[in-house]
């Protein structure tokens, strides 16, 4: 039986993102190599992060941990599902494992695109790379047939009461929570309810007393809430590719903070995915798109085929066992 170890972390300056990721990969080697596999996941946890009730390491004791860890189950694979914050802070370590354990396969997930020699294997969870060479780098994989999202059947809502949807993550690095609130409420028609996903390391966001606003806190899973959705405003992560994959018309913001992510914004605007970096044009999309809910949903029926679950048996097998 192989024993696969899935090293990531969470936190107030990362989010939920990785994570969330880790759950799918667990689930998804689960379901496609069943009895074959063992995974042990590992949590590093931010300091001053809120606990959600994980077993997690702090950052001294991670690299002794792992390491008592491999000596205790000798894993085949051990793969690295870390925030940019974390990559660097581990690069020596991740040296040391390739040198004392020379038939220990070492794979990542979105990151170490600088390292790439450390690594069997590098998985991209997005559909495009930033510097060209990346491309030509057959350790890399990326795609939109490599999203690592839940797969779950799409539900048709009929339209009684639009719903629209504000979710920034896990965490509001950029202090959206204090300023879109407000112009929401000043563009869409009062009858439109809204509802704010707070993310466990997010402060409560600025939003009145009113009664059509609804605040959902702690949320680690949105596949309950897309059935009752409309449309939505997301932050670029895992929740962006969940509502592409459910058909829900969206507009999704990049804080303009974010330069790193330029390369990204063009590739998606040119397929036609609706992109700004400005609160009061997300919202004046979101409300040109309630105002013309038919054509809507129509183009976001288009989007969603190109999330691709093709394939991942395999896509899987070549990762974690080749």
């Amino acid at each position: 039986m192989k024993k696969i170890f899935i090293i990531s972390d969470l936190g107030t300056n990362v989010g939920l993102g990785h994570y969330s990721r880790s759950l799918v990969l667990t689930k998804e080697i689960q379901h496609y190599l069943k009895n074959k596999t063992k995974i042990f996941n590992y949590y590093f946890h931010w300091k001053n992060s809120k606990n959600l009730g994980l077993k997690t390491v702090s950052r001294n004791k991670l690299n002794q941990f792992i390491l008592k860890k491999i000596s205790r189950h000798s894993p085949s694979v051990v793969c690295f599902n870390v925030s940019r914050f974390l990559e660097p802070k581990l690069y020596n370590f991740i040296k040391l494992l390739k040198n004392k354990y020379p038939n220990l396969k070492l794979v990542a997930i979105d990151g170490f695109l600088k390292k790439t020699h450390l690594f069997k294997k590098i998985w991209i969870p997005n559909v495009t790379l930033k510097n060209k060479k990346d491309f030509k780098n057959n350790k890399i994989i990326f795609g939109w047939d490599k999203i690592l999202i839940n797969k779950f059947k799409e539900k048709n809502k009929p339209k009684k009461i639009i719903n629209v949807l504000f979710t920034i993550g896990g965490t509001d690095r950029y202090k959206i929570g204090d300023h879109l609130p407000q112009i929401a409420e000043k563009t869409f028609e009062k009858k439109i309810k809204l509802t704010w996903v707070q993310g466990p390391y997010a402060p409560r966001p600025k939003i009145s007393s009113s009664k059509r606003w609804t605040i959902l806190k702690d949320q680690t899973n949105l596949k309950p809430l897309y059935k009752k959705i409309d449309f939505a405003f997301v932050v670029f992560g895992v929740s962006f590719f969940e509502i592409i994959s459910q058909s829900i018309p969206s507009v999704l913001f990049f804080h303009k903070k974010k330069i790193e992510d330029i390369h990204l914004i063009k590739y998606l605007k040119k397929r036609l995915f609706d992109v700004t970096s400005n609160l009061e044009t997300a919202v004046s999309i979101l409300n040109y798109k309630i105002n013309n809910y038919k054509k809507s949903k129509q183009k976001a029926k288009k989007l969603k085929q190109k999330i691709k679950f093709k394939n991942r048996k395999k896509i899987i097998k070549k990762f974690f066992y080749d």
